[in-house]
């Protein structure tokens, strides 16, 4: 049974239970109880996200322990560095249904709730000959410990997590390639003017069946957004993030635990690399030291005696072949095959239609009226032989038919689910191609039946389906002067100030019925002096 500990209560059956300076019981130790690893990897995860743990990872012990009635559970012993910390981890204990104890080994009593403001005492200390002694209400409980859990292999043995989007990051982003394919990243770099550093690092094997390797490591202080799909598309290179100096993150995923908050529970020396789509952790020793890969051009000799004194033949198609190899051969290992594939994830819209079907074309026409006035004028159109291109790099969202293309460079469209399998760049495509100025490509179904299309050729869309009206020019005439019947005098005479007097008027009778005759007015002169013969 469990006392609840009064206000300004100074002793305590408890060993090790003291009050603080706000009156609360609260031992040396803290203790919290779950029953599955699970709740524990859910309270790291919530807890290291508030605050560093490096101040409770020299001390935290993570027990495997067996109680005589609920079987094997899990204890997590900390120090207790005051009841604010304890509160907290108290709250996120209670939230995945753990429950919290204070005390020292072996005797720890239940912490304080809403019940107990203060906390608990024991009323009765029970003998305890190994292992452990919960004090709860309904009685104490004995666990027998089985062993313990280190912070470390917890943190090795976790599985990545897929991140929904990926945060916008201001720190660097680190390739890492394997030895083939490290001459390749360090051209393609070297090319686009990227500033770019390299170091060289060897994988330390994990078990007995295993064996070290050599990887290369590329730190790009500022590497564009559109390159990202290209390298993360070619196998055998992934992308980090750094969360410290030492650990390394894929891109796209995060660990359960906030790393930067774990840093005493990993060695300082030496790096940890955290794959997600390979779900494992590589260990390597010894620092990363990178070298600038602008030192590490090739610089031509001109002393020859410096130079060696057989130069290499450059194998070319059609060329004689080597001593041992076939012709074939040489044609295999010149030849080298580029198809579209499928991706998993689609981010990019589409920004041109592909139509080459005769009734798709007569549902366009249709369409053609339901679109905007605004719409007829953005989207461009080239009808061809090879078939109907649709262009409109702002979207083409209004055209719900045909093979929907996304720009992968300038000018170069692909069906929008497909990307280059091995990837290529754009010097590389432009090369192989031929491609020029003022002209755009289409790769409906591949490298192997593209065509280009000038962009002399692309006009309004409501050029193409709008039907054409022949305009006839109408034929203007001289027009011809009018013929007067009689002649007409016109005479310009001063009529005076009063020039009505005298006309016979109408004046509508207001009394007679509706459309009858009206009677004749007779003009009324102005007051004045009477005139001459007026009666």
């Amino acid at each position: 049974m469990l006392d609840r500990v009064a206000v300004q209560q100074e002793r305590f059956r408890t060993p090790g239970l003291r009050a603080d300076g706000r009156g609360i019981a609260i031992g040396e130790r803290g203790l919290l109880r779950f029953g599955t690893l699970t709740q524990v990897v859910g309270f790291f995860r919530a807890f290291s996200e508030e605050q560093s743990l490096d101040h409770i990872l020299p001390t935290l012990r993570i027990i495997k322990a067996r109680s005589q009635i609920q079987g094997l559970e899990i204890l997590l012993e900390l120090p207790s560095q005051g009841s604010h910390m304890l509160d907290r981890a108290a709250a996120i204990a209670r939230l995945l249904r753990g429950s919290v104890f204070t005390g020292r080994a072996p005797h720890f009593v239940r912490y304080r709730d809403q019940e107990a403001p203060f906390g608990y005492d024991a009323a009765r200390l029970s003998t305890v000959s190994e292992g452990l002694v919960l004090y709860d209400q309904a009685g104490p409980l004995q666990f027998k410990e089985e062993g313990e859990i280190s912070m470390k292999g917890l943190l090795l043995s976790l599985t990545l997590m897929r991140l929904r989007r990926e945060p916008l990051s201001s720190g660097p982003l680190f390739i890492r390639t394997p030895p083939g394919l490290r001459n390749a990243v360090q051209r393609f770099l070297w090319e686009r003017r990227i500033v770019a550093g390299v170091a060289e690092l060897v994988r330390e094997a994990s078990g007995r069946f295993d064996q070290a390797t050599t990887f290369y490591l590329f730190r790009v202080e500022q590497f564009s957004a559109r390159l990202i799909p290209l390298f993360e598309g070619l196998p055998g290179v992934e992308l980090y993030h750094a969360r410290r100096s030492n650990l390394f993150v894929q891109r796209g995923y995060e660990h359960p635990f906030a790393l930067e908050s774990c840093r005493k529970a990993l060695e300082e020396d030496g790096a940890y690399f955290f794959s997600g789509h390979r779900d494992a952790v590589d260990r390597v020793a010894g620092d990363a030291i990178f070298v600038d890969i602008e030192h590490l051009k090739a610089i031509d000799v001109q002393d020859p005696s410096l130079k060696p004194e057989h130069e290499a033949q450059i194998l070319t198609r059609g060329g004689r072949a080597p001593q041992g190899w076939s012709a074939q051969q040489v044609s295999e290992a010149l030849h080298y095959p580029v198809h579209l594939i499928h991706r998993q994830t689609i981010t990019e819209g589409a920004s041109a239609v592909f139509i080459n079907s005769p009734q798709e074309m007569g549902w366009l026409k249709r369409l053609v009226y339901a679109l905007p006035e605004t719409a007829l004028e953005s989207y461009k159109m080239a009808l061809t032989d090879k078939g109907c291109l649709i262009l409109n790099r702002q979207g083409v969202e209004l055209v719900p038919i045909g093979m929907q293309l996304r720009e992968v460079f300038t000018n170069v469209f692909i069906p929008r689910e497909a990307s280059f399998s091995p990837p290529l760049g754009h010097e590389q495509l432009k090369q192989h191609l031929g491609l020029r100025d003022g002209f755009v490509v289409v790769m409906p179904q591949g490298l192997s039946r593209a065509f280009e299309v000038a962009e002399t050729a692309l006009h309004p869309l409501a050029r193409y389906l709008l039907a054409e009206v022949d305009l006839s020019a109408a034929q203007t005439r001289a027009a011809a002067p009018m013929a007067m019947a009689e002649a007409v005098e016109l005479v310009n005479r001063d009529l005076g100030y009063f020039a009505l007097w005298g006309h016979n008027l109408r004046k509508v009778d207001l009394k007679s019925e509706v459309g009858g005759p009206t009677q004749p007015m007779k003009a009324v002169p102005p007051p004045g002096p009477p005139r001459d013969g007026d009666a």
